[in-house]
Parts: structure tokens; C-alpha cells; sequence
């Protein structure tokens, strides 16, 4: 009898990125969410604060970036939109929590599937220059 195939458990050996809420209200967006991003690689990583968002295009079959205005006006006054770029390191099995803001200025044109995407770098960045993506997947009512 051949021996088993041994899977791989590739949700213990990857950078997970998560959101405390799955699920929100289009017509109450909050203004900040909080992900977690975990390491559970081997190698020590960095990452940052910046992210973007994309949405699944069921036509197509394939996620799509949304767009972030570069301002927003409130009270008849203009602010520029501007992310605080902070870089954190994470050992292997560390994690921490980054605080997104601007999330209810997205451009949400539909509701559905959504996801945040946020890229980190392995310590030979220099040598491969390869950038490597986490999702967090969310839902919008």
C-alpha cells in the first residue's frame, strides 16, 4: 500500500492578516479598523501601515483595486487624505495590530465581497526585491 500524500499546512507557515468585524454596513462605514497581522513563517518580515482594498468582480471573476480619493470635504472644508506609513518587524510567530484609517472613504460602489491588501518584505528584500501580499477578508452590506 503507497504511503499517504502529506499535505502541507500552509495556514501555519504563511502571514495571516485578519479584521476583528467581517461584515459592514455600507451606510455606516466606520473611519478606523483594526487588522492583526500575524508571522508564521520562519523568517522575520516588515511590513506597514500602507494598504489598499480591493472587491471581487463577479463578471469577470477576479478582484479589482478600489480608488482612494486623494481629498474628502467636510464642513465645506478640504482635507487631504494622508497615511501615516509606520514599518514594523515581526519575528516568527509575532504579531501585532495596525490601526487603518480613511476606511470609509474608499470608493465602495458595490456591495459584497471585499478584501484589504497589505504587502511585506522577507530579509532578503535587497538581494530579490520580491514583495509578498497578505488578504484580509471582509463583506459589505
Amino acid at each position: 500500500m503507497p504511503e499517504p500524500i502529506k499535505i502541507p499546512d500552509d495556514i501555519n507557515s504563511r502571514v495571516i492578516l485578519s479584521t476583528d468585524t467581517r461584515v459592514y454596513e455600507l451606510s455606516a462605514l466606520p473611519e478606523k479598523i483594526k487588522v492583526n497581522i500575524t508571522n508564521n513563517t520562519n523568517d522575520t518580515i516588515s511590513t506597514g501601515a500602507r494598504y489598499h482594498i480591493e472587491f471581487f468582480d463577479h463578471d469577470q471573476c477576479l478582484w479589482r483595486k478600489l480608488s482612494l480619493p486623494k481629498s474628502v470635504t467636510h464642513n465645506n472644508k478640504e482635507y487631504i487624505l494622508i497615511f501615516t506609513d509606520i514599518e514594523y518587524t515581526l519575528n516568527p510567530g509575532a504579531s501585532t495590530n495596525v490601526e487603518q484609517g480613511h476606511f470609509n472613504h474608499w470608493n465602495f460602489f458595490s456591495k459584497g465581497r471585499h478584501r484589504i491588501v497589505m504587502e511585506y518584505i522577507k530579509p532578503d528584500f535587497k538581494r530579490t526585491n520580491e514583495k509578498y501580499k497578505t488578504y484580509a477578508e471582509f463583506y459589505i452590506e
